[in-house]
């Protein structure tokens, strides 16, 4: 049996062109990367395409050398022998692409269909907690809200103005939304140049944020991306730090800077609708959206508080994961939820005991913990994050 203590952990990283550069980015200076090129992603967790490595092993080689003890005895009967949560670290320079996670049925269909853009079957519900200011764009603005800020452009009524005026709404906005991201780049290219010149002419007072951000991702993407009239489309909002939101499958989203700790279900399953060179799947996007829902306000989560200085971020629907922020001072013991936790300090300064070994803790610092581990945490200051499979998984 493996010795039930906890095990070090170095984290995969992820060098996407819209991670921050160098010294900039969080998810660098957590692993203690020196570099100069993107790091946008820290990855905790056993997906294939960026396994933790735990000790001399990697993760999942890890678990699997005594899974009851290590994951707990339901998170095993429950997900098999493998950790069924992904927690990350972001930090974004550049907008994410447009872009939704399909529900558990849809993805193991895309991945049978299409193994090369969806590498895996496995749905991706996702929680974000933003660490700095984190602008996004998230979920269909109705369609009355839309239409009011897309028929002040003069320069798309030719290819959008016959649809705000006629039709059932629902049936006007699916329109609207096949219409612009259905357009091929060729004919979209010289329609939003014609936009983004039309909102530089216009007075300072008269621009909306929207305006100002679709001239930003214009500037980014100027081949004619779709996703550069997405602030039009979607409601374009801020968390302020410690905010946290969740995103369930079929929710058009997009992170546009900032820096967060994320967690989700293990997958990297993404279909993409533009802000973005790679592969766009507009047909399985329109198949995704439920118009039904559009206008509906953001699912912000308010944070449970079990007691003094920790905070819950957790959904009922969403079994494979919740997330607490730690900060102290303070001393803490196990979540309480009977599964593996990893755990990883952003500042939080301390150390935790178990079996009678003491692990120092500082910023980046990154540990699992077993299921049937008992130890203590002991922060004199700044957070610590964890995650774990909630009690009723």
């Amino acid at each position: 049996m493996t010795q039930l203590k906890p095990v070090r952990l170095r984290p995969a990283l992820m060098n996407y062109d819209w991670g921050k550069r160098g010294s900039s980015s969080l998810a660098a200076k957590l692993a203690g990367i020196k570099t100069e090129d993107p790091v946008a992603e820290l990855w905790l967790g056993t997906h294939a395409k960026g396994p933790a490595i735990a000790g001399s092993e990697t993760l999942a080689e890890w678990l699997a050398r005594s899974p009851e003890q290590i994951l707990g005895s339901a998170v095993l009967r429950n997900y098999g022998s493998t950790l069924p949560f992904l927690f990350k670290v972001l930090s974004i320079a550049e907008p994410l692409s447009i872009q939704l996670h399909p529900n558990r049925k849809l993805a193991a269909e895309l991945h049978l269909r299409d193994p090369k853009h969806y590498p895996d079957g496995n749905h991706k519900p996702e929680i974000a907690i933003a660490l700095t200011e984190m602008p996004l764009l998230y979920g269909l603005r109705s369609f009355h809200d839309s239409a009011e800020l897309l028929s002040r452009l003069q320069a798309l009524q030719g290819l959008v103005g016959v649809i705000l005026q006629f039709g059932p709404a629902t049936a006007q906005h699916r329109a609207l939304v096949e219409k612009i991201f259905g357009a091929a780049a060729t004919e979209l290219k010289p329609i939003l140049d014609a936009v983004a010149a039309e909102l530089r002419s216009w007075e300072t007072g008269k621009l909306r944020k929207e305006d100002l951000l679709m001239m930003q991702l214009h500037a980014l993407y100027p081949e004619g991306d779709p996703g550069v009239l997405a602030p039009y489309l979607l409601n374009f909002i801020t968390l302020k730090p410690g905010q946290a939101i969740f995103t369930e499958a079929q929710v058009p989203h997009a992170y546009l800077g900032g820096d967060l700790i994320e967690c989700m279900a293990n997958s990297d399953n993404v279909v993409r609708a533009g802000l973005t060179p790679k592969f766009k799947d507009i047909p399985t996007l329109l198949q995704m959206l439920d118009f039904s829902k559009a206008g509906a306000p953001p699912r912000l989560i308010d944070a449970e508080r079990p007691i003094r200085g920790v905070a819950r971020f957790s959904v009922a629907e969403c079994r494979e994961f919740l997330v607490e922020q730690l900060t102290g001072p303070g001393d803490f013991a196990p979540c309480g939820s009977g599964s593996i936790e990893i755990l990883i300090s952003v500042d939080g300064v301390g150390e935790l005991a178990a079996g009678g070994e003491v692990f120092s803790i500082k910023s980046g610092d990154a540990l699992a913990v077993p299921a049937l581990c008992a130890y203590q945490i002991r922060l004199s200051g700044g957070a610590l994050f964890r995650a774990a499979v909630p009690t009723a998984a």
